[in-house]
């Protein structure tokens, strides 16, 4: 077969080329129809697709739920432990729900704790304070190396002089009374 006889066989709209482009169309439509068929396929999947990634995520909610629970009954259990302990600073107790100093107090629940300067107290006179602070203010014009743990309450307030140098362990009681006061139900 010369070049002239294939050219002749294979030009366009002879029987070959036209059988070459039926073959070509049906497998075409071939293709068409499996690629219709896998997006019917993956579209009929998609509930259950949906239905397991929802699974999935609530299950992760799930763990995550369960290990905040563990840590919440955990810090309940340490408030729990540090309420029933008695703590003490400078005279003043915190002991199953009371805040006593020099015979007075009364319960710690809506008891205000706050570490002061001189100057913070003198701004906020009030009479209890007034009493409390007088023979102090009287001793000396300026205290120097002083603060004052103040605890106040419905029915009793204190203030008490602490050295500078323990005013981080006045502000750590301060702390404990606060969280007391507002864990007491």
């Amino acid at each position: 077969m010369g070049f002239k006889e294939w050219a002749d066989a294979n030009k366009r709209g002879s029987e070959k080329d036209l059988a070459r482009r039926a073959k070509s169309a049906e497998d075409k439509a071939a293709r068409v129809a499996v690629k219709e068929a896998a997006i019917a396929e993956w579209d009929a999947g998609a509930p259950a697709r949906a239905e397991a990634k929802r699974d999935a995520h609530l299950a992760q909610l799930d763990r995550k739920s369960a290990e905040v629970d563990r840590s919440l009954r955990a810090a309940q259990q340490r408030v729990a432990r540090e309420a029933g302990k008695t703590a003490s600073f400078e005279g003043v107790t915190l002991k199953l729900g009371q805040v006593r100093y020099k015979g007075t107090g009364g319960a710690v629940k809506g008891a205000t704790a706050r570490v002061e300067s001189a100057a913070d107290v003198r701004r906020r006179v009030t009479a209890t304070r007034l009493v409390a602070c007088l023979p102090l203010a009287l001793i000396a014009k300026k205290q120097v190396g002083h603060v004052f743990l103040t605890v106040e309450a419905s029915g009793f307030e204190f203030v008490v002089q602490v050295p500078v140098k323990k005013e981080a362990d006045a502000r750590g009681f301060a702390a404990k009374i606060n969280n007391a006061a507002k864990s007491v139900t």
